[in-house]
């Protein structure tokens, strides 16, 4: 997650909202300066637009080169391995919607642009 620091009142408590980063957010210049730099250096947003899972997060960026290694190794069964035998709030309902929770939350993000320069 990335904020700018020299931008950040005292005593203010960062709290990861849209009206940080766009508009007249106090993040937002920092953030449209990283949409002009960021896709040189292999950097994207994965979170950039609503696609009906989690809600856009300009903060949220990821390095294409590292990220592209973890792609596709989060499976639902190895989710479920990792729950073994542990007590999770509403279990029953997560493991019978696995499927749609991975498809909607895990995997519904944009993908890494392709660089031009």
């Amino acid at each position: 997650n990335l904020i700018d620091l020299k931008a950040l009142p005292k005593d203010y408590k960062v709290q990861l909202i849209p009206e940080e980063v766009e508009g007249g957010g106090m993040f937002a210049p920092f953030h449209d300066w990283l949409d002009q730099e960021m896709t040189r250096d292999g950097f994207y947003r994965p979170y950039d637009r609503d696609r009906g899972g989690v809600s856009p997060e300009r903060w949220h960026l990821s390095y294409y080169p590292l990220a592209s290694t973890y792609d596709g190794k989060l499976t639902e069964s190895l989710v479920l391995e990792a729950w073994k035998d542990q007590e999770i709030a509403l279990g029953n309902v997560l493991k019978k919607n696995l499927t749609e929770i991975f498809a909607k939350f895990v995997k519904n993000v944009s993908p890494a642009p392709v660089n031009t320069d």
